[in-house]
């Protein structure tokens, strides 16, 4: 496995956001925004929220949904946002329950539209950096972590008993138990510890 991250040039490109809950909407603030804006950002956040939700429901019958109709919106977003200018979409995994989707299961779908005549791979590598592989049973119980991931840095098991955070909890092996603890937390931490390489000079 590797550890991706954009590069400056990847930084530049347009993710439209999926990823916003109703407590985000009712509950944003930001000591740095007037009442004005902070108005202004929930009702930005009001106007996406429908196509959110057209694109977060499950059909439970899955022998009668021949045609995947979940997946009918979703696709056609892929299909028109190149017209639009968008170069990916953020969206939450419906395989998480709850709050942990924000924490553990917020996914990044960006679609290579070139056509692949230019090239042997897609002109997504330019704008993106990434460690070199490894197993993940290689060296990462005794490793010592400069850096902490996303999700080990901002859910830290002491929220668990302050505010009794079920956001940093997964279902492992059918019990939920905090991501902290587990293999793929301390692998999450190996991999963003080991030095990024530009994908472009790899390629190139």
């Amino acid at each position: 496995m590797s550890a991706l991250k954009f590069n400056s040039e990847g930084k530049k490109l347009k993710i439209l956001n999926l990823v916003i809950s109703e407590d985000l909407i009712n509950g944003i603030y930001d000591k740095n925004l007037d009442n004005s804006d902070r108005k202004t950002l929930q009702n930005d956040l009001i106007k996406i929220f429908p196509l959110i939700l057209a694109t977060s429901f499950v059909i439970e019958d899955k022998d009668s949904n021949i045609e995947k109709y979940e997946y009918l919106l979703s696709q056609s977003i892929v299909r028109n946002m190149k017209k639009v200018g968008i170069d990916g979409v953020a969206y939450l995994s419906m395989r998480t329950d709850g709050c942990s989707r924000h924490s553990h299961g917020v996914n990044l779908a960006i679609p290579m539209l070139d056509d692949g005549k230019s090239g042997e791979y897609s002109y997504l590598y330019k704008y993106i950096s990434c460690t070199k592989p490894v197993k993940m049973d290689e060296c990462i119980q005794t490793y010592e972590y400069n850096k902490k991931s996303y999700v080990n840095k901002f859910y830290p098991e002491y929220l668990l008993d302050i505010v009794k955070d079920e956001c940093a909890k997964i279902l492992y092996e059918d019990k939920h138990v905090f991501y902290g603890n587990t293999l793929f937390s301390k692998f999450d931490d190996y991999l963003w510890n080991q030095q990024f390489y530009d994908t472009k000079y790899l390629v190139e």
